[in-house]
């Protein structure tokens, strides 16, 4: 019988186990793979990127994120299906140049890669890759740090790596910020996205949370409605809340309504349909008809306990949401006319202030109203 010919398959590299701790784990992650692979042969596979995990203690988005960019810089070879080989570097004195980042800051890095997750940080940071992209600069997902008290800060290393061109953060609740106040001390490129109050030089893109309030009252008015009541959160939620509350205000005092006619209500989401329940509770020509709300997400506990009292939507109450969120939700019982912003400019926009090198300026996006029929005639 003939002899069957062995296959041959590229050796596989054990690395070393090394932990990488604190917030430049994954650049840190990065070094030391480029330093091991210098002396490999071309061809050598990489261990897997569970393995790499694994023995480094990064999570399996990092370990991937880290072979990207070292694949993009020319090292390795990613095969899908197959694993990671090292390239052929000839000639070797010619090391590939670092890539250059942007790191963006938020909560929750995995959350934004989630497919089933698209809320507006994703789409900031699909507006702000492909931005930062056409200059070939690589965005780069960081998580804050929990600092004491378990608040959220900034990472104090964010700078600490040559290739870090600058920094670009979505507020969040009311994280401490210190360390951004001496970055923009320091000359540093920093810009925020949703941040509410500007300062000390630096730049934001933000909402245009009173024109959009505005507009959603607007929709409510053009219809008839002359009893329109706000729902909103209470607590320190600044500045968003105070503006959206005075386009709301504008519209209502702007169209001649009676204080009376015109309720605001601040509350977290588990309060909602007990507060808003008495002003659906009286009698028709009573009756509050109209309500926007500081985000789609408050509008929904209107809507329950509107049906809950057998009260139809839109002709016996018409809702007007702000941000567009309930769009992608699968699991809403209604989606709602909501004033709408493109995320994904805004996160473009971030990035043309962080390039121009603007210093304190503010740039808002403008607001489109979408229809969808939760606003009808106000009856009587």
């Amino acid at each position: 019988m003939p002899r069957t010919k062995a296959r041959r398959t590229a050796p596989t590299v054990q690395l070393p186990t090394v932990r990488f701790p604190g917030q430049l784990r994954s650049e840190q992650f990065r070094d030391h793979i480029v330093h091991l692979i210098q002396d490999m042969e071309t061809g050598a596979k990489l261990p897997s990127e569970r393995t790499l995990a694994k023995e480094s203690g990064l999570s399996l988005l990092t370990v991937n994120k880290v072979l990207a960019t070292i694949a993009a810089e020319g090292l390795v070879e990613r095969r899908p299906g197959s694993g990671t080989y090292v390239k052929d570097r000839a000639p070797r004195a010619q090391a590939a140049p670092t890539m250059q980042i942007l790191r963006f800051v938020v909560i929750r890095p995995e959350s934004v890669l989630n497919p089933k997750l698209k809320g507006y940080t994703s789409h900031f940071y699909l507006g702000l890759r492909e931005a930062a992209a056409e200059d070939g600069i690589e965005v780069l997902l960081t998580p804050y740090e929990r600092g004491d008290g378990n608040v959220y800060c900034l990472p104090e290393d964010a700078f600490a790596s040559s290739n870090v061109l600058g920094l670009i953060f979505v507020e969040d609740g009311v994280p401490d910020y210190r360390p951004l106040w001496r970055f923009l001390k320091e000359g540093r490129r920093v810009v925020a996205m949703d941040f509410a109050s500007p300062e000390e030089g630096l730049s934001s893109v933000m909402y245009s949370d009173s024109d959009g309030l505005r507009i959603a009252t607007e929709h409510l008015l053009k219809h008839g409605h002359r009893r329109i009541g706000y729902v909103g959160p209470g607590g320190s939620v600044g500045q968003p809340n105070e503006l959206r509350m005075a386009g709301y205000r504008a519209a209502v005092q702007a169209a001649g309504l009676k204080p009376e006619d015109t309720p605001v209500i601040l509350t977290g989401f588990k309060d909602t349909r007990e507060l808003v329940r008495p002003w659906l509770e009286r009698p028709a020509d009573q009756r509050i008809t109209g309500w926007v709300g500081f985000m789609d997400y408050y509008l929904l506990d209107v809507v329950k306990e509107a049906w809950a009292l057998n009260l139809k939507v839109p002709e016996d109450v018409s809702v007007v949401g702000f941000g567009d969120a309930l769009k992608t939700d699968p699991l809403t019982p209604i989606q709602v006319d909501s004033v709408a912003f493109n995320e994904i400019q805004m996160g473009r926009s971030a990035y043309d202030l962080w390039k121009t090198g603007a210093k304190g300026l503010v740039k808002r996006q403008p607001a489109e109203l979408m229809v969808r029929g939760t606003v009808a005639q106000a009856q009587g």
